[in-house]
């Protein structure tokens, strides 16, 4: 279910689809939502810094694919590409192992570098006041919504177009039910989701850059 939503997420703000067209995703890992990409007929840079995923890309990757997505290795906080290259940036599932704020903050900085005006970047940030976390662990890197929309605005040329939660509930909410519960329990999550974004387990954060 969390896998189709994100999914949802990164598909539903590509731009439209041009022979210039160009996307980078930042933080690939095994490269679902670059073959996604790719599946709708975009070109797309799939970069990450480590070589074991990019190893496994490789691997997942057939030939008509290949045409499509290209594989670096970049610095999620020094990328290497030029200012105004790329029409769609996105980032998900990566800045919370980021190890600070700092880098983090460089982070979505180099995507809205490197990012065309008029382009879209898009992101997630781990929250450390969600329902989700109350009395158990938290991870290393979380930001709350209000900080991020902060921070957000204090980047010059950007403009938030869309903020919004996903997962209220726990993770253990959803492995801990009956199989058949399941979608009800999924509706129930995304309805009280809409309603405090602020209370989620992540937030999602839509840029556009002027």
């Amino acid at each position: 279910m969390f896998d189709t939503f994100e999914k949802d997420i990164v598909l539903s703000n590509l731009p439209p689809l041009t022979p210039d067209s160009i996307i980078l995703e930042v933080g690939v890992g095994t490269g679902r939502f670059s073959i996604a990409v790719a599946q709708k007929n975009y070109n797309i840079i799939a970069s990450d810094y480590s070589p074991a995923m990019l190893k496994i890309i490789k691997s997942k990757i057939d030939k008509e694919l290949s045409e499509k997505i290209t594989i670096l290795r970049q610095d999620t906080s020094n990328l290497s590409f030029k200012d105004d290259s790329f029409d769609y940036v996105y980032c998900l599932r990566v800045t919370v192992n980021l190890d600070t704020q700092v880098n983090v903050e460089q982070c979505i900085r180099e995507m809205v570098r490197v990012c065309k005006h008029e382009g879209v970047i898009c992101f997630d940030i781990v929250n450390p006041i969600s329902l989700a976390f109350f009395g158990g662990r938290r991870e290393t890197i979380m930001i709350p919504m209000k900080k991020m929309k902060k921070i957000i605005s204090d980047i010059p040329d950007t403009v938030i177009s869309r903020s919004f939660g996903g997962r209220i509930l726990s993770q253990t909410v959803f492995e801990k039910s009956p199989k058949s519960f399941l979608p009800f329990i999924d509706s129930v999550d995304k309805f009280l989701s809409g309603l405090f974004p602020a209370l989620c387990v992540r937030n999602y954060y839509v840029i556009t850059k002027k």
